[in-house]
């Protein structure tokens, strides 16, 4: 009887430690699935969140996986940054534009966006609800940023540039080297160097 008594106490203690090794090592696990999504200068994000957060002036946001983001990603006209796709899509379900170009009144033409992709396996932007980028002039006010497109592909629901109204010659530029975009491309007022790319709609 007393063995009997005994051997059910060891029993559960070895289930109680298997139990406790299991949770420990489940939670360890669900901490290792998840990898960086992105990355911003040399610091990694698992979220695509955390990365438009802190991609700020001059730096550079390199997704490493496919992400979907809600929210429009605003990007000052008088700053510089720098998308690498690499080889992946980030999806956007935004009603107003993946990317808008936040109108700060820049005077001279300058660099504010570069786009870039692998040239080999080129990751892009899909645009589900509206516009891939966005710029919007104000009626007497100068606004000259630059975004360059070096490659990637690019879907939209409706276009995949679109500006609306500037100030005459003072206005944005977009200067395309290479990429694919699937849709239109509208612009009232604003620059325009195309030096390579495939449309698949009307300029």
């Amino acid at each position: 009887m007393k063995l009997n008594k005994i051997f059910s106490f060891l029993l559960a203690l070895v289930v109680c430690f298997s139990m406790q090794f299991n949770l420990t090592s489940t939670v360890f696990a669900e901490g290792e699935e998840q990898p960086p999504v992105a990355q911003v200068g040399n610091t990694s994000y698992t979220t695509i969140e955390e990365a438009v957060a802190n991609w700020n002036n001059n730096t550079t946001l390199t997704l490493l996986a496919d992400v979907e983001l809600s929210s429009t990603i605003m990007v000052p006209s008088n700053e510089y940054r720098v998308l690498d796709l690499s080889t992946f899509t980030l999806t956007s379900t935004s009603t107003t534009a993946a990317i808008e170009i936040e109108n700060k009144g820049r005077t001279s033409a300058s660099y504010t966006l570069d786009i870039k992709a692998d040239a080999n396996n080129p990751g892009g932007i899909n645009a589900t609800k509206k516009y891939v980028i966005k710029t919007t002039g104000k009626s007497g006010v100068q606004d000259r940023p630059i975004i360059r497109f070096y490659g990637g592909i690019f879907n939209s629901y409706s276009h995949v540039i679109y500006h609306s109204g500037s100030n005459g010659t003072k206005c944005p530029q977009f200067w395309i080297y290479g990429g694919t975009f699937n849709n239109s491309i509208y612009a009232n007022r604003a620059l325009f160097k195309i030096s390579g790319g495939t449309f698949n709609g009307m300029l």
